[in-house]
């Protein structure tokens, strides 16, 4: 279940990156129908707006080696995927904290990719 004490990814880098952009995937629950339709079958299977399990509220928090410190905050998020840009973010240690999802109780993030 999802708490700002125990929901978080870190990642460890082996020397100092500059980061200037921070890519995050996230489930949108691809399997569920989500097409227009005039079948009541369909429609029931639905859900219309931001998908449950989709990371709504997040963190990301950057270390360069004096300790932890919040560089993002996110709220509302309904969107699979999120591209955060940095002015030359300086990290050895970088985490996604991640506050709720829209509906499930937990974290579902399928993707992280860092580019200097």
């Amino acid at each position: 279940s999802l708490n700002q004490e125990d929901s978080w990814l870190d990642m460890h880098f082996n020397e100092t990156k500059t980061l200037s952009e921070l890519h995050l995937t996230f489930d949108t629950n691809f399997s569920r129908i989500m097409t227009l339709s005039h079948q009541n079958y369909y429609n029931k299977k639905m859900i219309s707006g931001p998908q449950p399990e989709t990371v709504k509220d997040y963190n990301v928090e950057a270390d360069n080696g004096s300790g932890w410190k919040t560089v993002l905050e996110v709220k509302n998020n309904y969107r699979r995927k999120r591209i955060h840009s940095f002015n030359n973010l300086k990290v050895k240690k970088l985490r996604i904290k991640v506050r709720a999802a829209n509906g499930v109780p937990e974290a579902r993030i399928f993707e992280i990719r860092c580019y200097a």
